[in-house]
């Protein structure tokens, strides 16, 4: 596969990724610049056999390298903008509407996670790698990746049944 149609394929999905990593609309062009670099400069000297998953830890990893820059890691609720973006022109204004809401619910459950519990359940669950390539993004063995995803979903099931809905309107 030429990296042209790697980046027709895979860009939308490594932004959306590094927008929820770093926040920041620009910060996540250039990480995903910075990563189709990366990848230009390794798919010429080795053979990739499972893109998204690799892209995805490259463009980790330059995500890692600027938080180490700039000393800090910021997730916040301005990501629902960019990840509602994708919802149905067709649907309606209620629709939308729950959409949204449900998405920033969600947000605000993934944010009250630990770490390494919210990158493993973005891969897994919302980007639908498998736990083996989620594992090696994140540098983790595989049966500490599905801890951090076990427990990670089981805060969230306890976080949304103890909720009220109403709670904040």
């Amino acid at each position: 596969m030429d990296l042209d149609q790697i980046y027709l394929d895979y860009f939308n999905d490594l932004y959306r990724y590094l927008y929820f990593l770093s926040n920041d609309h620009h910060q996540a062009e250039d990480l995903a610049h910075e990563t189709f670099y990366r990848a230009f400069l390794e798919m010429r000297s080795s053979d990739i056999y499972e893109v998204k998953p690799w892209l995805f830890k490259v463009g980790y990893h330059a995500f890692i390298d600027l938080a180490r820059r700039n000393k800090k890691m910021v997730v916040s609720d301005h990501v629902t903008k960019r990840m509602t973006e994708g919802f149905e022109s067709g649907s309606s204004p209620e629709e939308t509407y729950l959409q949204k809401e449900g998405l920033q619910e969600l947000i605000h459950y993934l944010e009250a996670l630990s770490s390494y519990e919210k990158h493993a359940i973005i891969l897994c669950d919302f980007h639908q790698l498998k736990e083996r390539e989620a594992a090696e993004i994140l540098n983790l063995k595989l049966n500490t990746l599905k801890s951090h995803i076990y427990r990670g979903r089981r805060k969230m099931i306890e976080m949304i049944e103890g909720s009220d809905p109403h709670e904040g309107r």
